[in-house]
């Protein structure tokens, strides 16, 4: 069973964001609409970050999670909606609910709600008043949160750039087929009481989510693991990061466990600030596109053995392909705007000098007679 009255949260909030209602298939939702005064000195689209609560939580306590406080210098806009009970006495009784696929007892929360579809709506009309930038729209939640965090990435990879969930999977109740590969970011930890880290009973276990979005990105098998410092011994807890790059256009899935950790949202005082962190992972990440270059050839994450270093790199990339590669070859940010390309005509080696370009995350893509692969490097 999946009951959380409360989720951890810290930090508080430097201003206040603003309550409203937003009327959706005969309804009124309510929400929470924080934007940034630098907003408003702002000439450019900003990102939108979608925060969800868990299952009997509401959106003002979910708001204090700490996006703010980023969201303050980083520039971006945060949207904190609230859940509506079921209709049904015994699940009603719960509290607020996402229609996420989470099932408990065999029960659903509020299966006839069409919650994906409100949140979607809830994007559009902010859209409407801000300059949202349509490439960079997120979801992030805690428990049933993140359940819904994952449900948006399934039913719409067109529009969802990045999702992060905390302490919830992808529901029993609910057929995933993603059309598009979608960057995931997930933390569990292993004592979780009330979303099992492995036997969960609402929905896939934490590895076992991972595995899928690994899949359905076409990401390495093997992970890039790094075991993080345990900068706070007192709190118990020691955290495992699991990178899986290479995917399709880019995509990437990355997996926190943290061993020794309940249902709960870490804070600043913890090893790892899930809220740092979720926003570090999205404003690395835009909408994934595909590359440029022709459009009825399958862009597939094919197994043909190349180097791309050094990764992190700063001044000279190095690209070793197969003896006789030919094709062509590009560099590319993440807004799929090309920096580099030229044809191959059977050289193995390629440099590419990288010195001017602004820091961020690239990808290497080669395009052959088989179909596309791609690399993913950080530019620093």
């Amino acid at each position: 069973m999946m009951v959380v009255l409360c989720c951890t949260v810290l930090g508080a909030m430097a201003q206040n964001p603003s309550s409203n209602t937003f009327a959706f298939e005969g309804k009124t939702r309510q929400y929470l609409l924080y934007v940034p005064s630098i907003y408003q000195q702002s000439n450019e689209a900003v990102p939108l970050v979608v925060v969800l609560h868990g299952l009997g939580d509401n959106m003002n306590n979910m708001s204090q999670v700490g996006f703010h406080q980023i969201a303050d210098t980083a520039n971006f806009i945060v949207v904190t909606p609230q859940a509506l009970p079921d209709p049904s006495p015994l699940i009603g009784m719960l509290g607020n609910a996402w229609n996420s696929g989470a099932a408990m007892f065999g029960i659903t929360p509020n299966a006839t709600l069409n919650d994906s579809g409100f949140l979607i709506a809830l994007v559009d009309s902010i859209a409407a008043h801000y300059d949202i930038d349509p490439n960079r729209i997120y979801f992030t939640g805690f428990s049933m949160g993140g359940y819904m965090s994952n449900r948006m990435a399934c039913e719409h990879s067109d529009r969802v750039a990045a999702i992060a969930s905390v302490a919830g999977t992808i529901g029993t109740s609910l057929t995933c087929t993603p059309e598009r590969p979608v960057h995931t970011l997930h933390f569990h930890g292993t004592a979780d009481g009330t979303v099992a880290y492995s036997g969960n009973q609402s929905g896939m276990d934490a590895e076992e989510l991972v595995q899928f979005w690994r899949d359905n990105n076409h990401c390495d098998t093997a992970a890039i693991h790094t075991a993080l410092p345990n900068t706070n011994p007192s709190d118990g807890y020691t955290i495992d990061r699991y990178e899986y790059n290479n995917g399709i256009w880019g995509a990437q899935t990355k997996f926190y466990k943290t061993t020794g950790a309940d249902h709960t949202w870490l804070g600043p005082n913890n090893d790892v600030y899930y809220t740092a962190e979720i926003w570090k992972f999205f404003s690395t990440h835009s909408l994934l596109q595909e590359p440029l270059g022709n459009p009825s050839t399958p862009t597939l994450h094919l197994p043909i053995a190349w180097r791309v270093y050094p990764n992190p790199a700063n001044n000279t990339l190095y690209i070793e392909l197969p003896e006789g590669a030919t094709g062509t070859l590009r560099l590319m940010d993440m807004q799929t705007r090309q920096h580099y390309r030229t044809d191959l005509q059977g050289s193995s080696y390629h440099s590419i000098d990288i010195s001017q370009l602004p820091a961020g995350i690239y990808v290497v893509q080669w395009q052959h007679d088989k179909g596309i692969s791609c690399q993913t490097i950080s530019v620093q």
